[in-house]
Order: C-alpha cells, then sequence, then structure tokens
C-alpha cells in the first residue's frame, strides 16, 4: 500500500539532483567556460573534457590554484592551457572547487 504512494510522489516531484556544470549556476564558471570555448574553438579540436579549478579565495578575490581535467587529452591539454594559475576572478560566494564540462 505504501509503495504507489511513493511511487506517485517521485513523478510527481522529479529529482534533479543532477547539475552538467557549475556554469549553470556561477558566473565565475560561466566566464571561465567562455574563455577555455573561445581558446579551444581557435584550434580544430574536437572531443570532451571534464575541467575542474581548485580555487583559493582572499577577500573578494578568486585565485585560481590548481587545473586538472579528464576526457580527450588535446581537449583538456588546451582548457588547462586557457587557464593559468594564478589567475584572478571577483567573486559573490566563494565555492573551492568548480567543475565546467567542455564538449565540442
Amino acid at each position: 500500500m505504501k509503495y504507489p504512494i511513493f511511487l506517485s510522489i517521485l513523478l510527481i516531484f522529479p529529482l534533479n539532483t543532477v547539475n552538467a556544470d557549475d556554469s549553470e549556476r556561477n558566473p565565475i564558471a560561466q566566464q571561465i567556460k567562455k574563455q577555455i570555448i573561445q581558446h579551444i574553438s581557435k584550434k580544430d579540436i574536437k572531443g570532451f573534457c571534464d575541467v575542474f579549478i581548485e580555487l583559493s579565495h582572499s577577500k573578494n578575490i578568486a585565485t585560481v590554484k590548481r587545473v586538472t581535467g579528464t576526457g580527450d587529452y588535446r581537449v583538456c591539454k588546451a582548457s588547462k592551457k586557457a587557464i593559468k594559475k594564478g589567475k584572478q576572478y571577483k567573486y559573490r560566494t566563494p565555492e573551492k572547487y568548480l567543475r565546467i564540462h567542455i564538449a565540442n
């Protein structure tokens, strides 16, 4: 008797816990993704890469501490070159890690 009620609740209120990347809700991630896509569009590279960016914060400035990526080697390499260590961004809400999905 409990299962049909539970299933109907799940059908009415779907769970949306998976986001493609942080650029959908974070302005810094949007800016970084735009820079990466501009850098990659100059080269003729096809594939995908999940770029992980670690940030350190001081006052209202986020500084890129580390950039890693998983996916196609050439896309990840070009993405890492687009975002350099030490690059600074102003932010409103601090986040330690950003995940950006790049697909061409």
